[in-house]
C-alpha cells in the first residue's frame, strides 16, 4: 500500500488578506489603522461643521452652502491632476501629502472670521480631500494584490462606516452641549488625526511598490492622459456617479422628504440610518465577493439599479400614507437602499480597476473619483428640483436614472472591453 503524496497549494491559489474581520496582511493592517484614526476624527467634525460656521463664526446659511459647494468643486478639480502626480512620483508620497494638506485645511477653520476666508478654507480643504481619495485608490492598485483589491476596499469601507458613525454620535453629544470651545476642540482633534496619517502610512511595507516599479510597463507620450479621452471609461464614471447620488439622497434628501411629505415619526429616520450603518458593516464584505470580475460586476450593477429603483418607489409611497404605513415604507425602502449600496460599491471597485489602464492608474482613478465628487455636489439641486418640488411624482426622475444606470452597465463594460487592449486591467 502506498501513501498519497502530500497535498500542496496550487500556485494559482492566492493567500487571503482577511480572516473574518481581522486583516492578515501587514499592509492592510496599517491601512486599517489609518482608516480608524482619520474616519473617526472626520465623524466628530461632520456633526458640528455647519453649525460651527453659522452659529460660532456667525456666517449666514447661504454662505455656508456656497462654501460646501466650493469644497465639492475643489475635490472635483483635484482628481485628475492628483492622479497624474501619483503616476509620476508615486501614490504613497501624494497620499501622505494629501492628508497633510487636508489636515492644515481643517485647522484653518479656526482662523475663519469672514465669508471670503471661509470660502478659501473650504476650497483648500476640498482640494485636499479630492487628492486623498484619488491617491488612495491609486495606491491600493499598487500595494494590494489584484485578487484582493475589491474585498480589501470593502473591508476599509466597513471600517469607515463604523468609525464615522461612532465619531458622528460623539459629535452629536458635543452638538447637544452647544459649546463653542468644544466645537473648536473637535476641529483640532480632526485636524490632528489627519496630520498623523502620514506618520501611520509611513509604516506600510514597500516591497510591493518595489516589485511594481520593477515590472512597470512603459507609457507612450500620447497615452499619459488617455483616461480623459477614454469614452467607455468616462461613461462608466457617469454611471457610477448616478449611483453615488444615493448617499446624498439618504443623508440629506430623505429627512427633508419625510418632514415635508410624510407623517412618519422623526425617530424613523434615525432608526433607518442605524439600520444602514449596521447592515452595511455586516454585508459589505460578503457582497463585494459577488463582483469577482468585470462581467460579474456589470451584472451586480444591474441588480443594484433595480434595488435602488425599488427604494425610491417605496419612499414615494410613504407620501399620504398613515403614520405606521409611512414608517414601514421608509424602513423597507432603506433595506432596498442597503442592498444597492453593498452591491454597487463592490462592483464599482472591481470595474474601476479592471477597465483602467494599469500603466496610468492614477489618472484613471482621478477621473473615477471626480465623477463621484461631481455627483455628490449636483445631487442636492437635482433632488430639490424634482422630489421636493413635485412630491411623489418627482421620485420618478430618480427611479428612471437609477434604472438607466443599472441597465446600461453591462453594455458599457462590453464596450470598454472591445475598445481596450492588453493595457486594460491586469496582465493575463
Amino acid at each position: 500500500m502506498t501513501s498519497a503524496p502530500p497535498e500542496t497549494a496550487s500556485p494559482d491559489v492566492q493567500p487571503p488578506l482577511l480572516k473574518g474581520w481581522w486583516p492578515l496582511d501587514p499592509v492592510l493592517r496599517r491601512l486599517a489603522l489609518n482608516t480608524v484614526l482619520t474616519r473617526f476624527g472626520s465623524g466628530l467634525l461632520i456633526a458640528v461643521n455647519a453649525l460651527y460656521f453659522s452659529q460660532v463664526v456667525g456666517l449666514g446659511v447661504t454662505a455656508v452652502g456656497y462654501g460646501l459647494a466650493l469644497s465639492g468643486v475643489g475635490s472635483i478639480l483635484a482628481g485628475v491632476p492628483t492622479g497624474r502626480l501619483c503616476d509620476r512620483y508615486g501614490a504613497r508620497h501624494v497620499y501622505r501629502l494629501g492628508y497633510g494638506w487636508t489636515g492644515l485645511g481643517i485647522l484653518s477653520y479656526l482662523l475663519v472670521d469672514s465669508v471670503p476666508g471661509f470660502l478659501v478654507a473650504t476650497t483648500f480643504t476640498g482640494i485636499g480631500w479630492g487628492s486623498v481619495h484619488t491617491a488612495n485608490a491609486t495606491w491600493l492598485a499598487v500595494i494590494i494584490p489584484a485578487h484582493a483589491r475589491t474585498e480589501s476596499r470593502a473591508y476599509l469601507r466597513m471600517l469607515t462606516n463604523v468609525c464615522m458613525a461612532v465619531g458622528t454620535t460623539l459629535g452629536g453629544v458635543a452638538l447637544h452641549l452647544d459649546s463653542a470651545a468644544l466645537f473648536r476642540g473637535l476641529i483640532v482633534v480632526n485636524a490632528v488625526s489627519l496630520l498623523l496619517a502620514p506618520v501611520v502610512l509611513s509604516g506600510v511595507p514597500k516591497e510591493r511598490e518595489r516589485a511594481a516599479a520593477a515590472a512597470a510597463e512603459p507609457v507612450g507620450p500620447g497615452e499619459t492622459w488617455k483616461a480623459v479621452r477614454d469614452l467607455p471609461f468616462f461613461t462608466l464614471t457617469v454611471i457610477m456617479g448616478v449611483f453615488a447620488m444615493q448617499f446624498t439622497v439618504i443623508e440629506a434628501g430623505l429627512p427633508l422628504w419625510m418632514a415635508a411629505y410624510t407623517s412618519a415619526p422623526t425617530w424613523v429616520y434615525a432608526a433607518a440610518m442605524v439600520l444602514n450603518c449596521v447592515l452595511v458593516a455586516v454585508f459589505q464584505i460578503p457582497a463585494s465577493r459577488l463582483s469577482d470580475d468585470s462581467r460579474a460586476a456589470a451584472r451586480v450593477t444591474r441588480w443594484a439599479g433595480f434595488a435602488m429603483a425599488v427604494a425610491c418607489a417605496l419612499w414615494a409611497l410613504a407620501a399620504g400614507a398613515g403614520v405606521w404605513a409611512a414608517a414601514v415604507f421608509v424602513l423597507v425602502g432603506m433595506l432596498a437602499q442597503i442592498a444597492t449600496e453593498v452591491l454597487q460599491q463592490g462592483a464599482s471597485w472591481t470595474l474601476g480597476y479592471a477597465l483602467a489602464d494599469r500603466r496610468s492608474q492614477g489618472v484613471y482613478q482621478g477621473v473615477y473619483s471626480s465623477g463621484f465628487s461631481a455627483a455628490t455636489m449636483l445631487c442636492p439641486a437635482l433632488f430639490t428640483g424634482t422630489v421636493l418640488a413635485f412630491g411623489a411624482r418627482g421620485w420618478l426622475v430618480l427611479i428612471a436614472l437609477f434604472l438607466a444606470a443599472g441597465l446600461t452597465a453591462p453594455a458599457v463594460v462590453r464596450w470598454a472591453e472591445r475598445r481596450g487592449g492588453e493595457w486594460r486591467g491586469e496582465p493575463a
